[in-house]
C-alpha cells in the first residue's frame, strides 16, 4: 500500500536516481541540464500542457530554476533522449505502487481484480524501423501500448511497449503471473446469459442491419437471435459469484477503456503539433511516464473513494503540478507538496449517484437493476 513516504521514495529514485543512471548509459551529456532537470522539464512539462512546444517548455524550464530558449529546448529532442526517455519509462514500470484495497465488497472477495488491455498510436512511416505497424491499409509505423489494472487496488502493469503490428497476445503481460485469489475478466468454465433489455437489443439489432448493408450479405441469424442476451463465461464458482454479480463484474472491464480516454483525451498521448519523427518519440514517451506518475498520485490521493472521478481528479493534479515542482525541487519537503496536493483534491471529485445509469461503482455497491450494453 502506498503512502506519502513511499512515494516520496519511488519519485526520488525515478528522478534522482534513475535518470542520471540511464542517461549515462545512454551516452546522453548533461550540458545546460542535468538529467534530473531535463526529466522534470520534459516529463512534467508536456504533463502540465500536453500541447506544450519549445517556446512553452522553455517557460516552463523558468519554474525549475532554468533560462533556456526555445533552440536550446529544441536542440535536447534527439534520438539519445528519446532511448533516455524509453529506458526511463521501462523502469518506471517496474515500480509497482498499490494503493488500500477500495471498500467495494464484492470486489473485495478477490486478491486483485484485473482488468487488461491494449491501444495502438499512429506513428510517422519513417519510424516503421522501430516501431513497425500493420502494413498494407493499416500504418507503417505504429506502437502498442498494453496495461493490466487492478480495480481492487488500483496497481498498474505497464504500459509496456511493442510493435503496432503485434498481438497483445504477445505483450510483456503474459508471461506475468497473476496473484492466487485473483480474477481477471478474461476466464472460462461457467456460462451466464440473461436477456438484454429492449433498448440494448434495439441497437445491437441495428449495428446488425448497418453492417449487413455494408458489406452487402444478409444479416446472419444466430447474431440476430444473440444480440437478446448479454453472455458471461467465467470459471468462478456461484458459491463465491453469483449470476447477477458477474453480470455487474462484466461492466468493471470498460474501466480500463475509461483509463485509455483519459491518458488520450487529457494527456494527449497520441497529438504532438510537430513533423519531427524524433521530437514525437521524445514527447510521446514523456507523456507516457507523466501519465504514470499521474497514476501513482491518484492511487496516493484518492482511491479509497469508490467513486472517485478519474478524469476531474486528473484535471486537478495537472493543476498542482507547480507544487509538486516545488517539492521535487526541495523548495518545500516533496512529503509536503503531496499534503497539499490531497488537500487540493478534497471530497470534490466524486461521482454523485444518479436515478438513471447509474455509474459503475454504485452498480458493485449496490448491485444491477437492469440490463446491461
Amino acid at each position: 500500500m502506498t503512502s506519502i513516504p513511499r512515494l516520496c521514495r519511488t519519485l526520488k529514485t525515478l528522478f534522482e536516481s534513475d535518470a542520471p543512471e540511464l542517461a549515462r548509459a545512454c551516452g546522453l551529456r548533461e550540458r545546460l541540464f542535468s538529467a534530473r532537470t531535463l526529466a522534470y522539464l520534459l516529463i512534467l512539462g508536456w504533463w502540465q500542457n500536453p500541447q506544450a512546444g519549445p517556446s512553452a517548455l522553455a517557460r516552463f524550464a523558468g519554474s525549475l530554476g532554468v533560462r533556456v530558449s526555445k533552440q536550446v529546448i529544441d536542440e535536447r529532442l534527439t534520438m539519445r533522449t528519446a532511448d533516455w526517455l524509453l529506458a526511463l519509462l521501462r523502469r518506471a514500470v517496474q515500480y509497482l505502487v498499490c494503493a488500500q484495497a477500495v471498500s467495494i465488497p464484492l470486489l473485495r472477495r478477490f486478491t486483485a481484480v484485473l482488468v487488461e488491455d491494449g491501444s495502438t498510436i499512429s506513428l510517422p512511416a519513417v519510424l516503421k524501423s522501430l516501431w513497425r505497424g500493420s502494413g498494407g491499409s493499416g500504418p507503417e509505423a505504429a506502437l502498442k501500448l498494453t496495461v493490466r489494472w487492478d480495480l481492487l487496488a488500483g496497481g498498474l502493469q505497464g504500459p509496456y511497449l511493442q510493435d503496432g503490428r503485434q498481438h497483445e497476445t504477445q505483450s510483456p503481460l503474459r508471461s506475468q503471473a497473476m496473484p492466487r485469489g485473483s480474477l481477471r475478466n478474461q476466464i472460462s468454465a461457467r456460462l451466464i446469459a440473461r436477456k438484454a433489455a429492449p433498448a440494448t437489443v434495439q441497437r445491437r439489432r441495428e449495428h446488425l442491419r448497418e453492417r449487413a448493408h455494408k458489406q452487402c450479405k444478409p444479416i446472419n441469424p444466430r447474431q440476430w437471435e444473440l444480440a437478446q442476451w448479454i453472455i458471461v463465461v467465467t470459471n468462478v464458482p456461484s458459491s463465491l459469484l453469483s449470476a447477477s454479480e458477474a453480470l455487474t463484474l462484466m461492466r468493471a472491464r470498460w474501466q480500463i477503456e475509461l483509463l485509455w480516454k483519459l491518458w488520450k483525451s487529457l494527456g494527449l498521448l497520441d497529438e504532438w503539433r510537430t513533423g519531427n519523427p524524433v521530437h514525437i518519440l521524445c514527447e510521446l514517451y514523456a507523456k507516457l511516464l507523466g501519465v504514470l506518475v499521474q497514476h501513482w498520485l491518484i492511487l496516493l490521493c484518492c482511491w479509497d473513494d469508490p467513486h472517485r472521478s478519474l478524469t476531474a481528479v486528473a484535471q486537478v493534479i495537472r493543476e498542482q503540478v507547480p507544487t509538486l515542482v516545488h517539492g521535487l525541487l526541495g523548495r518545500i519537503s516533496l512529503g509536503k507538496a503531496l499534503r497539499l496536493l490531497q488537500e487540493a483534491l478534497g471530497s470534490h471529485c466524486s461521482i454523485p449517484k444518479r436515478q438513471t445509469r447509474p455509474s459503475t461503482s454504485y452498480l458493485l455497491l449496490e448491485g444491477p437493476d437492469w440490463g446491461l450494453t
